[in-house]
Formats: structure tokens, sequence, C-alpha cells
């Protein structure tokens, strides 16, 4: 729709293919009909947005509670601190490989709720917006910007660890939208990468507080290549 490829009260079969994937009736697909429903936006998740909601969320538990559950619990299994206080570290183990599934579920969620709240509960049903102003792309900006409070459900250490990920992400995505095919793109993280790892390797040479994990792998990286120049 932003290429102008689809739009509002015009034949298109272009999402034809998308009703035979997901067992629709191909009328649906149709934009002449004014609208496209949130039916498509559930991957033909039937019963309304809120069930599509809560089984997005179940579904992002389901798969991402494998992989927190080894980081929280499996990892830290040979620490310091599960030798003297197994039980505790256990725990702690457990609630944070829920609350960091729990955050992703909720992101997920949040974000898939928002979006049918704006198109459809509150700007279509509430309002009688015109469909094409709802499916603009500046309300699904304000979904993922919504989508980002799940990160309060993580711990406030937990939270800094994924701004330091996140803010060059997102950098990288602006420069890659703005800078596309321009000679300055490949520049830029070049110059980003040096200053990044230059600023890591000022606070290991410092002993200045850095996370143990990335601490101990640049370590490792240094002394490698220590012993080889030695050798």
């Amino acid at each position: 729709m932003r290429t102008g490829d689809i739009v509002y009260g015009q034949e298109s079969n272009m999402l034809d293919q998308v009703g035979i994937d997901l067992q629709l009736p191909l009328h649906l697909c149709n934009p002449a009909r004014g609208r496209l429903p949130c039916l498509l936006v559930h991957n033909g998740v039937p019963y309304g947005c809120e069930v599509n909601t809560l089984i997005k969320f179940m579904t992002a538990f389901r798969k991402t509670y494998p992989l927190y559950f080894i980081v929280h619990v499996l990892l830290p299994w040979t620490s310091r601190h599960l030798r003297k206080t197994p039980v505790q570290t256990l725990v702690r183990g457990v609630v944070g490989s829920v609350r960091s599934s729990v955050f992703l579920a909720s992101l997920v969620a949040i974000l898939m709720y928002t979006i049918c709240v704006i198109r459809t509960r509150i700007g279509y049903q509430i309002l009688h917006l015109p469909q094409s102003t709802l499916d603009h792309p500046l309300p699904i900006a304000f979904a993922c910007a919504m989508s980002g409070l799940s990160i309060l459900i993580e711990s406030k250490p937990r939270r800094a660890e994924m701004v330091l990920y996140v803010a060059p992400r997102a950098l990288h995505s602006a420069l890659d939208r703005y800078l596309n095919g321009s000679k300055l793109n490949p520049l830029l993280e070049t110059l980003v990468c040096s200053v990044s790892m230059t600023v890591l390797l000022e606070a290991i040479e410092k002993g200045q507080n850095i996370r143990s994990s990335t601490k101990g792998f640049l370590n490792w990286i240094l002394q490698k290549e220590k012993t080889e120049k030695s050798i």
C-alpha cells in the first residue's frame, strides 16, 4: 500500500495467493471492498483480534522459553554462585528465563493488538475513519513504539544491555534505508564498529566494569593473540 500497488476501492488480485495459502475466501483479499479484514493480518486465525493476540503471545513464549532457559539456567550451571547457593541460583535463573520470555511474547502481542486496535477496534468500528488512513505506515510505527514498552518487564541490567544492542541496530536500519547504495554506508559501518571496539578495549585496559561474558570473550581473544605472537 505504501508503494501504491494496492489501493482501496480498486480491483486487485495481488493478495489472492495469500487467501489461497490461508484458505480464506478470495473476496476478502480484494481491496475493492474498501478494506482488508484483520483476518489477513492474523494469518487466518479466526475468533477476533483478542484471541489472535493471546495465540501470538503463547506461541512466542513457547518458542523463546527454551532459548532463555539455556541462557539463564543452563549456562550459569558451573558458576561459583551455583556451588555456593544452588537453590537460590536455580530459582533466580528460572524466574529470569520466564521474565525474558514474557518480555518477548509481550512485545509481539502488544505490536499485533495495537495494530488491530488502530485499524479495526477504534479506527474503523468507533471513529469510522478511512481504511487507507488506518493502514498508513504511521499507525504501524506507533504500534512498534508501543510494543517497546514491554522492555519494562525486564530487569534494569537487562534493559541497559538491550538498549546497547538495539540502538546500533536502529542506527544501522536508518542508515541502510537513507544511504542505500551510497558509498558512505560501508564506511560508516566500519567507523561505528571501530569506535565500539575501541571503547570496549579501553574499558578492559583500564579495568572498568563491563559485562563479564564480554570481558571474558575479549580477554580470551587477546590472550590467544599474545600466545600466537610469542610462538
